[in-house]
């Protein structure tokens, strides 16, 4: 009698056991999961600026963010896939509103949010095989586990400073007189700057027809008028050298203006790559 009562008991107490420690390991790999996935989409967001070099660098930056993690107790490298990762303009779009990694290389503009669900990555990353509940008649003999993480830019900070190309041309040669016994020299001209040379900020026009300078909005989201208050000399004043404004995208939207640029009250905030000016230049 007590030899089947223990025998009962013995096998309840073993299919117990075998639950929590089976479920420890379903809740381990779906930590390990979220960690993982947490990583590699805030790693990805970080890149995102509405641009497909963006795109690609968050898809970069994602591989190598999850090369470098473990899971399994730490002996296995997640085999990653960009299949995980999906795009979106928008951090509550439905599932239709998430696109690929190649669809968002295509048109890029917009898409500040990513999410990577590792349901898409291979069906063995997420198995978790039972050991000890198996002793349990009919008890399962593994389950799936799955982590989703989202995040995204709000923001994107840039600085506000326009500069007018004087050429149109990417490259082109400038050539030099030849020294005695040389060839040809050739010096390289980008958009119509020379490199190493200075150049003239309140000079430059577009196509270099005329001169032109402007105050960039620092303030106001790309795409919308202006506030007058935020193209004043007081507003742009910690802008005009290294500062640094929010913006929800590089690209796709017009840029707020003001002319001409404020220079009396600002030159000081023009540094060089010389120094600071301490006076007003004779060419301002």
């Amino acid at each position: 009698m007590y030899l089947i009562m223990f025998g009962m008991s013995l096998m309840f107490i073993l299919g117990l056991c075998g639950f929590a420690l089976d479920i420890s390991r379903v809740y381990n790999r779906k930590a390990e999961l979220q960690a993982i996935a947490d990583a590699a989409a805030l790693a990805a967001a970080r890149e995102l600026n509405g641009s497909l070099l963006g795109v690609t660098n968050a898809e970069n930056k994602a591989a190598l963010v999850v090369s470098q993690l473990m899971y399994r107790y730490s002996t296995a490298v997640i085999p990653w896939s960009s299949n995980a990762l999906r795009f979106s303009a928008s951090a509550t779009a439905p599932d239709a509103g998430w696109i690929d990694s190649t669809a968002a290389k295509a048109s890029p503009a917009g898409l500040m949010f990513v999410r990577v669900d590792t349901s898409q990555l291979d069906a063995e990353v997420g198995r978790v095989d039972t050991i000890l509940l198996r002793v349990v008649p009919d008890a399962p003999l593994g389950g799936q586990v799955t982590a989703r993480a989202l995040a995204g830019r709000v923001s994107t900070n840039v600085t506000p400073l326009a500069v007018c190309a004087l050429s149109t041309t990417p490259q082109a040669p400038l050539p030099h007189p030849p020294p005695p016994a040389t060839a040809i020299l050739q010096e390289l001209v980008q958009y119509g700057f020379r490199r190493g040379f200075t150049y003239d900020l309140m000079n430059l026009g577009s196509n270099g027809a005329l001169p032109a300078h402007f105050a960039v909005d620092a303030g106001d989201p790309l795409g919308t008028r202006d506030v007058a208050v935020n193209v004043s000399a007081v507003f742009i004043a910690p802008f005009t050298c290294s500062g640094t404004m929010l913006a929800t995208k590089i690209i796709g939207g017009n840029i707020s203006v003001a002319a001409p640029f404020p220079i009396d009250p600002l030159y000081k905030h023009l540094n060089t790559r010389f120094g600071v000016y301490m006076s007003r230049p004779a060419w301002l």
